[in-house]
């Protein structure tokens, strides 16, 4: 199958069952996709966190697919996550940066997230292992870097569900007054 840039690929989504309550497009042979995915939720359908959805599968893709996606809104808190779609055809749906749950999933912001961001420093967000970097990881095409750490360093041991994102001029200001500190230490 080959499909132009000007295609689209039209899917449904009212339930979790592939087949019964949301569309799946099966694929034999190769399969040349550069094309727009448009998901539309029907029969009141809201997916929750970590729902996730089959839609495309396919034999090979000689040349990588180019994707453009038109999505249904989700709840507040929620966002479509598409950084596996290329290569296992799978939406899911995870929470937004800061949301209710931290890196790791332990339910506290600590020593656990700080390792998933550094050791994943300037990692594409696309190519993160979904089991390890549970939650708000970036998203393909998006690097790990000061936005994640920021996320860890400002709730540092504070519970999941008291998170918050800290500003952009947070880390200016934070920048400034170490500076200042080290500038008065000198002069002492």
């Amino acid at each position: 199958m080959t499909q132009s840039g000007s295609g689209s690929i039209a899917l449904e989504i009212g339930g979790l069952s592939p087949g019964d309550q949301h569309d799946r497009l099966v694929l034999t042979g190769d399969a040349v996709l550069n094309s727009t995915v448009a998901v539309e939720l029907i029969g009141g359908f809201n997916p929750a966190m970590n729902d996730s959805f089959d839609v495309l599968d396919f034999g090979t893709m000689p040349d990588l697919p180019t994707f453009n996606f038109d999505l249904a809104l989700l709840d507040s808190g929620l966002m479509w996550d598409t950084s596996t779609f290329m290569n296992d055809g799978v939406l899911s749906v995870a929470n937004i940066g800061g949301g209710n749950t931290d890196y790791d999933d332990d339910g506290t912001w600590n020593l656990g997230d700080l390792n998933l961001v550094l050791f994943n420093w300037q990692v594409d967000g696309g190519s993160l292992d979904p089991q390890v970097w549970f939650n708000s990881r970036p998203p393909a095409g998006m690097p790990v870097g000061l936005t994640e750490l920021n996320q860890v360093l400002f709730n540092w041991q504070l519970p999941a569900s008291l998170a918050v994102v800290p500003e952009p001029g947070t880390l200016v200001l934070l920048g400034m007054a170490l500076i200042g500190l080290i500038g008065y230490h000198v002069r002492r």
